[in-house]
């Protein structure tokens, strides 16, 4: 099975929105919180930087996620699917 790198239509059909910065953001409310998952194309098809915080912290916990269905899978499993 061939991986499909992450692309901009992918996130849009996942739930993103285009930031101003020209990054993407998706925003989950999970149990009274709320969890970003912030998605920069660096390069298309190369290099992704996909990081997730709780919004009551600074931090970013930045994953090495590079392909649909891996994002698919982080979003999936953090809202309980």
């Amino acid at each position: 099975m061939m991986e499909t790198f992450i692309s901009t239509e992918f996130l849009y059909r996942l739930g993103f929105i285009k930031t101003l910065d020209s990054t993407f953001l998706l925003e989950l409310e999970i149990d009274n919180q709320t969890i970003l998952i912030h998605v920069d194309i660096i390069k298309p098809g190369v290099a992704v930087m996909v990081g997730v915080k709780d919004v009551r912290s600074p931090h970013y916990c930045v994953l090495p996620i590079q392909y649909e269905r891996q994002l698919l899978k982080l979003v999936n499993a953090l809202q309980g699917k």
